[in-house]
């Protein structure tokens, strides 16, 4: 005993079969895709979805910064004791950063080229209206930022008293900016 099923009705059982799987498909991926708030779907204007995009820009940029604090925090002398006039200061790097000049003032430049490109970067960002505020503080975070770098950089290479007292203030000035753009991004 044979069944024949006519064409006809298979390519409409097909093409209804197949378009509810595409539906659902696509519901499936827009909800995936889609923002939400409180379990409902948003839309977002062209405008709306430029801000968003900056602030996930801004808090990998808040990461980065993060993690080269902690690599120039490193590479910072934990304490500086000038030694008689006309000799040159005894530093101490901390434990963990290498023993050798080579070797410090290798990742100390890596460390400014890393927040050369952050720089860079950032510069080149598109800057929604809404956030130029916010703007200000990630470029002052990472100008801050830079400044260690670079004097950390300079006293690797050539350690004096007066840059240890210096490199204390641009450490706090760039943890302090730091600190100032966490608080905007989460509050």
């Amino acid at each position: 005993m044979e069944i024949d099923v006519p064409w006809r009705l298979l390519r409409r059982v097909l093409a209804i079969v197949g378009g509810v799987c595409l539906v659902a498909l696509l519901v499936v991926v827009g909800r995936a895709a889609s923002p939400s708030a409180n379990g409902r779907p948003l839309v977002l204007t062209p405008e709306r979805q430029a801000i968003a995009r900056y602030l996930r820009q801004a808090e990998n940029w808040t990461t980065r910064l993060e993690s080269l604090e902690e690599q120039l925090d490193t590479l910072s002398p934990e304490d500086v004791q000038a030694t008689p006039t006309g000799s040159l200061p005894i530093s101490t790097p901390p434990a963990a950063a290498p023993s050798d000049l080579y070797e410090r003032a290798h990742q100390a430049q890596a460390g400014l080229d890393a927040v050369t490109a952050l720089a860079v970067e950032v510069e080149r960002a598109s800057v929604p209206a809404p956030l130029v505020g916010l703007h200000s503080l990630v470029t002052t975070a990472v100008t801050a930022h830079a400044d260690w770098a670079n004097a950390l950089l300079a006293y690797t290479g050539a350690p004096d008293a007066g840059q240890a007292k210096d490199l204390t203030g641009l450490r706090r000035a760039a943890v302090n900016a730091l600190d100032e753009l966490r608080g905007a991004l989460d509050g």
